[in-house]
């Protein structure tokens, strides 16, 4: 289990008791709502290192927060429509075109995907049995199988998208276990263009951003430029670095970008009984609960509905995560609240998860904790084993002369040998380069996972120092023995 995981199970306790607690509990002393999400948003921010943060707050399906905080990359002061990407928010977003289509009679959620999307051919049998819920619920039985996995190879359409997955064997059979993949939803995009006979973007703009009211939303791929959006950051040792999206393909995965309004606009429908901010109905109240979930048969889905995940405790929510931003959406166990969170810093630790539950708990009235900067503890850690690292390295520079001259007698290959050790963090990186070009995916994709993506950006820069250390104390070293004559066989 990652550090990422952990800190996620430790926070989803904080955060379920936030979204069971009663209105008023543990009162706050004075304030209006604003007030308190306010003072608690601003000193979340200050304490954990963030840029820009946006959020909004929704009640019984009435909007009565959005505001932005901070700066963006640019230096702008962010607000509540400042626009940022939401990342696997988006999948939340499919799956409601999807239940509109339901709604017009296009589709069934227990159709085969087969039936609708005849681009998708299974080579394995057991694929053409995945049907739509399946996909939402991420209970098809597709899933990245590795490092090298087809699915992680660059894409430049959903088209060829699907070719990848209709290649892909599911590695269980559809409907009874769920793994979280982004290629179900990259499927469900494409069954979506294929039933409405227009592209995808089109088809979430028509039948959820617009009949919400979220002008400012928009299905965008990856790594296009977005009028008005500003790049984001990734935290590396307690410094944030400006840092743009890779050109990644994720259509129906997370490749929407929002703002803080529009997303409190596409709460209301959750916490109203599916009516709209005009009251009109976006989803029905027995759509709404389906979305929610869990479904699938058996419970197969697990704590995962139709885009949106069951918490422990109670309450619903997803996050997102791109290699810029974090997101988070959360709905109260009550369903009268809802919370959304943009936050244009990528740090390891999820701080968008405990930012959302604060916001939630401020909001109500509850204490919402002080939300500890575990980043800073991490960055702290890493940042002194980078240290450490050039403090041996330098140490071992000025020893190098002795290493040489206590090696200069032994066989070549011996001494050789005993460079293993400190030339073993290059290898690492040599490897993890290696791997990530063989995947075939983009190159800035490759750098985005390996600069922050996959373990700590801080990690990295330990191994890369540890790295350029091994490699010169090798070559100082070996320079000392050969100097003192040490034999070449």
């Amino acid at each position: 289990m990652g550090i990422g995981a952990v800190s996620r199970m430790a926070v989803a306790v904080a955060v379920s008791v936030v979204l069971v607690c009663p209105a008023g509990a543990g009162a706050q002393g004075g304030g209006s709502r604003s007030e308190r999400v306010d003072a608690f948003v601003e000193g979340y921010r200050e304490r954990n290192g963030l840029g820009g943060v946006a959020v909004a707050v929704v009640h019984r399906g009435r909007v009565v927060h959005a505001a932005g905080y901070g700066h963006d990359a640019l230096g702008r002061p962010v607000g509540a429509d400042s626009v940022m990407p939401v990342a696997s928010l988006s999948k939340s977003m499919t799956a409601a075109a999807v239940l509109r289509l339901v709604r017009e009679g296009r589709l069934g959620l227990d159709d085969p995907v087969v039936e609708h999307l005849p681009a998708f051919a299974p080579a394995d049998p057991r694929g053409r049995r995945i049907t739509v819920r399946h996909l939402l619920e991420q209970t098809s039985g597709l899933a990245s199988q590795g490092l090298l996995s087809p699915d992680r190879a660059h894409k430049e359409s959903l088209e060829e998208a699907v070719r990848v997955l209709s290649g892909m064997g599911p590695v269980s059979e559809p409907g009874t276990v769920h793994r979280y993949f982004n290629g179900n939803y990259w499927l469900a995009a494409a069954l979506v263009q294929e039933v409405a006979g227009e592209p995808f973007a089109e088809v979430v703009r028509g039948r959820v951003f617009e009949p919400l009211g979220m002008g400012d939303s928009a299905s965008v791929p990856a790594g296009a430029p977005v009028e008005g959006m500003a790049p984001g950051h990734l935290r590396v040792l307690g410094v944030r670095v400006v840092r743009a999206l890779p050109p990644d393909l994720s259509t129906g995965s997370g490749e929407v970008v929002s703002t803080a309004g529009d997303l409190g606009r596409w709460l209301v429908p959750f916490t109203a009984g599916g009516r709209g901010p005009g009251g009109e109905e976006f989803l029905s109240a027995a759509a709404v609960r389906e979305a929610l979930g869990p479904g699938g048969a058996g419970g197969a889905g697990g704590d995962y509905g139709l885009g949106w995940r069951r918490l422990d405790g109670g309450g619903w929510g997803h996050g997102g995560t791109e290699y810029s931003h974090l997101a988070q959406q959360l709905l109260s166990a009550d369903g009268r609240w809802g919370v959304a969170v943009l936050d244009d810093t990528f740090s390891y630790l999820d701080t968008a998860y405990p930012l959302a539950a604060g916001v939630l708990a401020a909001a109500r009235g509850a204490e919402p904790g002080p939300g500890a900067p575990a980043n800073l503890f991490l960055d702290a850690v890493l940042g002194a084993g980078a240290a450490s690292s050039a403090v041996a390295g330098a140490v071992r520079l000025r020893r190098a002369g002795a290493w040489g001259a206590r090696w200069a007698g032994r066989p070549r290959w011996r001494a050789g040998a005993a460079l293993v050790p400190v030339l073993v963090p290059g290898a690492v990186v040599v490897w993890l380069a290696g791997t990530g070009a063989a995947s075939g995916a983009h190159p800035r994709t490759v750098w985005a996972v390996l600069s922050g993506g996959m373990v700590p950006a801080g990690a990295m820069v330990w191994l890369a120092v540890a790295a350029v250390c091994g490699a010169v104390v090798a070559a100082v070293r070996w320079r000392a023995r050969s100097g003192a004559g040490g034999p070449q066989a």
